[in-house]
């Protein structure tokens, strides 16, 4: 159990899924809502594909993971309040989803891509903590990619499908 301060946090807004083609890696950009500052977080083919799938409003014959998450949060009369990225360790990301029920908060520790899956089924408010976002910042300062990556459409990128 715990609380949700909003006093440091920032609030985002999945701006897309892309490939990584150096690393053939899916990259989850989260964008600042009141700002222009993006977060790069490198996820799984299969969370990518949970993200895209909520994105997209698609209903799949059988439920996915997530979408059985969704199926047993609302079975137990709870909800999700949101979600924070909260921070970067040695370049892993850890986020809690912070969960209702019965005027009570609960905190489950869980990967960012997960975390973020659910949300957009609930359609949930994404937090990360500035001192993340500004992590992400300085990493996309320090490595030349801002430059870059303000240079390229989808289409350069390389857009993940379905």
């Amino acid at each position: 159990m715990g609380g949700f301060e909003r006093g440091n946090l920032v609030e985002v807004e999945v701006e897309g899924v892309y490939i990584d083609r150096l690393l053939d890696t899916p990259i989850l950009f989260l964008k600042e809502r009141a700002g222009d500052r993006i977060l790069p977080v490198w996820i799984g083919a299969s969370e990518a594909m949970a993200i895209l799938i909520a994105m997209h409003n698609q209903i799949l014959e059988r439920p996915m993971t997530h979408d059985l998450m969704k199926i047993i949060i609302k079975t137990f009369d709870a909800d999700i309040q949101n979600v924070v990225v909260q921070e970067v360790k040695n370049g892993t990301f850890y986020a809690r989803i912070h969960v209702t029920r019965d005027n009570t908060i609960y905190e489950i520790d869980a990967r960012p891509s997960d975390s973020i899956a659910i949300a957009l089924r609930f359609n949930a408010r994404i937090y990360v903590q500035e001192d993340v976002m500004e992590t992400g910042s300085s990493f996309v300062l320090e490595d030349g990619l801002k430059k870059n990556l303000e240079k390229l459409t989808p289409e350069t990128f390389g857009k993940f499908k379905l």
